[in-house]
């Protein structure tokens, strides 16, 4: 899996509240994700906080998901809006950006 697959994944579990992933873990797969040559304006920001300012890292990181347009459906009250979040899923399945063992969880 790509750096940039493990950003989407964090998001993924964000957005639909499985877990808060940790600051550190937000900064490491942030740098992995610039080394592997991914751009965005708010990841080096994120890859460089240091324990003082691990604070930032949630902020960062929401604006990296958006810079990079990785941001999944927000969960949804609706069936319509869930059946979004569904179609969401199963294109990041046929994209690659996810493993199947995940997504079905999810879904």
């Amino acid at each position: 899996m790509t750096h940039a697959k493990d950003l989407r994944v964090l998001a993924i579990r964000q957005a639909l509240y499985e877990d808060i992933v940790g600051a550190d873990v937000l900064t490491a797969t942030a740098l992995n994700a610039l080394l592997d040559g991914v751009d965005s304006p708010s990841l080096p920001l994120l890859a460089g906080l240091t324990r003082r300012e691990e604070g930032e890292a949630h902020e960062l990181f929401n604006a990296v998901v958006n810079e990079l347009n990785i941001a999944p459906p927000t969960p949804a009250e609706t069936t319509p809006e869930r059946w979004n979040l569904v179609r969401w899923l199963c294109q990041a399945l046929v994209d690659g950006a996810l493993k199947p063992e995940y997504a079905g969880r999810i879904i």
